[in-house]
């Protein structure tokens, strides 16, 4: 506050640093950023850095209201007006609430019939370069349909 009064700090640089309540954090993160690197949104951002984005696809997918029950953390600062500007805090949390879910639609898919399922949270280009595009098998008519049909891959 000394150096708000003394014109060093901008009132935007508080607000920013309103996103964790923790005075000592506040000092090491403002004092420990070159002068050019203590705009508001650089402060925000340093304080942040290792929190996950309530937009990001992996909260929509669990869904905050999920993640907050099984303890996660919100970050919010005091000025935040938009759901969307608050950040999620226990990345392993998130992780592990994505895997428990893609688990349970894999398994849902599962008893469906098909052999093989496996539900990832994420695949990398080269990853994807493995799966080729499965051959078209040409059927005869089908007198129920009155139709051919193809089929690129069946239940087993």
């Amino acid at each position: 506050m000394a150096d708000y009064r003394a014109g060093s700090v901008t009132l935007e640089q508080l607000m920013a640093l309103t996103i964790t309540d923790d005075h000592a954090v506040q000092e090491n993160v403002y004092y420990g950023a070159p002068d050019w690197q203590r705009s508001a949104s650089g402060l925000r951002a340093r304080l942040s850095e290792r929190d996950i984005d309530a937009t990001d696809a992996r909260a929509r997918f669990v869904g905050l209201d999920a993640y907050v029950a099984a303890g996660g953390g919100v970050r919010r600062d005091l000025f935040t007006t938009d759901e969307d500007e608050q950040t999620l805090t226990d990345a392993a949390l998130l992780d592990t609430l994505v895997r428990d879910k893609l688990t349970g639609l894999a398994e849902a898919v599962r008893s469906e019939g098909w052999a093989w399922v496996e539900a990832v949270p994420h695949l990398s280009f080269a990853e994807r370069q493995v799966f080729h595009t499965a051959p078209v098998q040409h059927r005869d008519a089908d007198p129920a349909r009155g139709t051919a049909h193809r089929v690129a891959a069946t239940p087993s």
